[in-house]
């Protein structure tokens, strides 16, 4: 490898290896706040007692918009529906 080679393979190595070094310390607070905000999401969304409900966490300087659905919930109210459009189609259908 001539010189020329070697100055230019170790400028750019070089500047590979200090940007990530630069920009390390910035991604691990990144993923920490959006670790921190997943965790406070699936906390609220277990203590959830409506079907939708839309709320704001916050972790330090992170926010987040959330919606929580309770599919369970959910689930009940479309069977509820369900169950009474048949009613009404076959009450209709009786005439």
């Amino acid at each position: 490898m001539s010189t020329l080679q070697s100055a230019l393979c170790f400028t750019i190595v070089f500047f590979i290896v200090m940007y990530c070094i630069a920009v390390g310390p910035i991604l691990f607070i990144r993923a920490d706040s959006n670790a921190r905000l997943f965790a406070l999401y699936k906390n609220n969304l277990v203590k959830n007692k409506d079907v939708i409900c839309t709320d704001t966490i916050e972790y330090g300087s992170a926010t987040a918009d959330t919606v929580y659905c309770s599919a369970e919930r959910l689930q009940y109210i479309i069977y509820a529906i369900t169950d009474s459009v048949k009613i009404v189609v076959r009450e209709v259908k009786s005439f």
